[in-house]
């Protein structure tokens, strides 16, 4: 019967202790995703589309992948 109170007493402090030192770090973490959402360059309305083009980033030509070859079915 003392085991069972200490077990139910060691339970209730660890709970206390999780709520008193967890849920802080928790709440701190979601304000700081949510945070980061809203925070974009430029506010946007909804439904307005922006396309930006950047031409140094575009595809150079000159970078090949390898040669091209034919492909030629073969029939048993």
């Amino acid at each position: 019967m003392r085991i069972l109170f200490i077990l139910i007493f060691v339970y209730l402090i660890f709970s206390l202790l999780k709520r008193l030192v967890l849920v802080p770090f928790t709440k701190g973490y979601q304000n700081q995703r949510s945070n980061q959402g809203s925070n974009s360059k430029s506010p946007k309305r909804e439904g307005e589309v922006s396309i930006e083009f950047d031409p140094q980033k575009s595809k150079s030509k000159e970078h090949s992948v390898g040669e091209y070859v034919d492909y030629e079915e073969v029939k048993e």
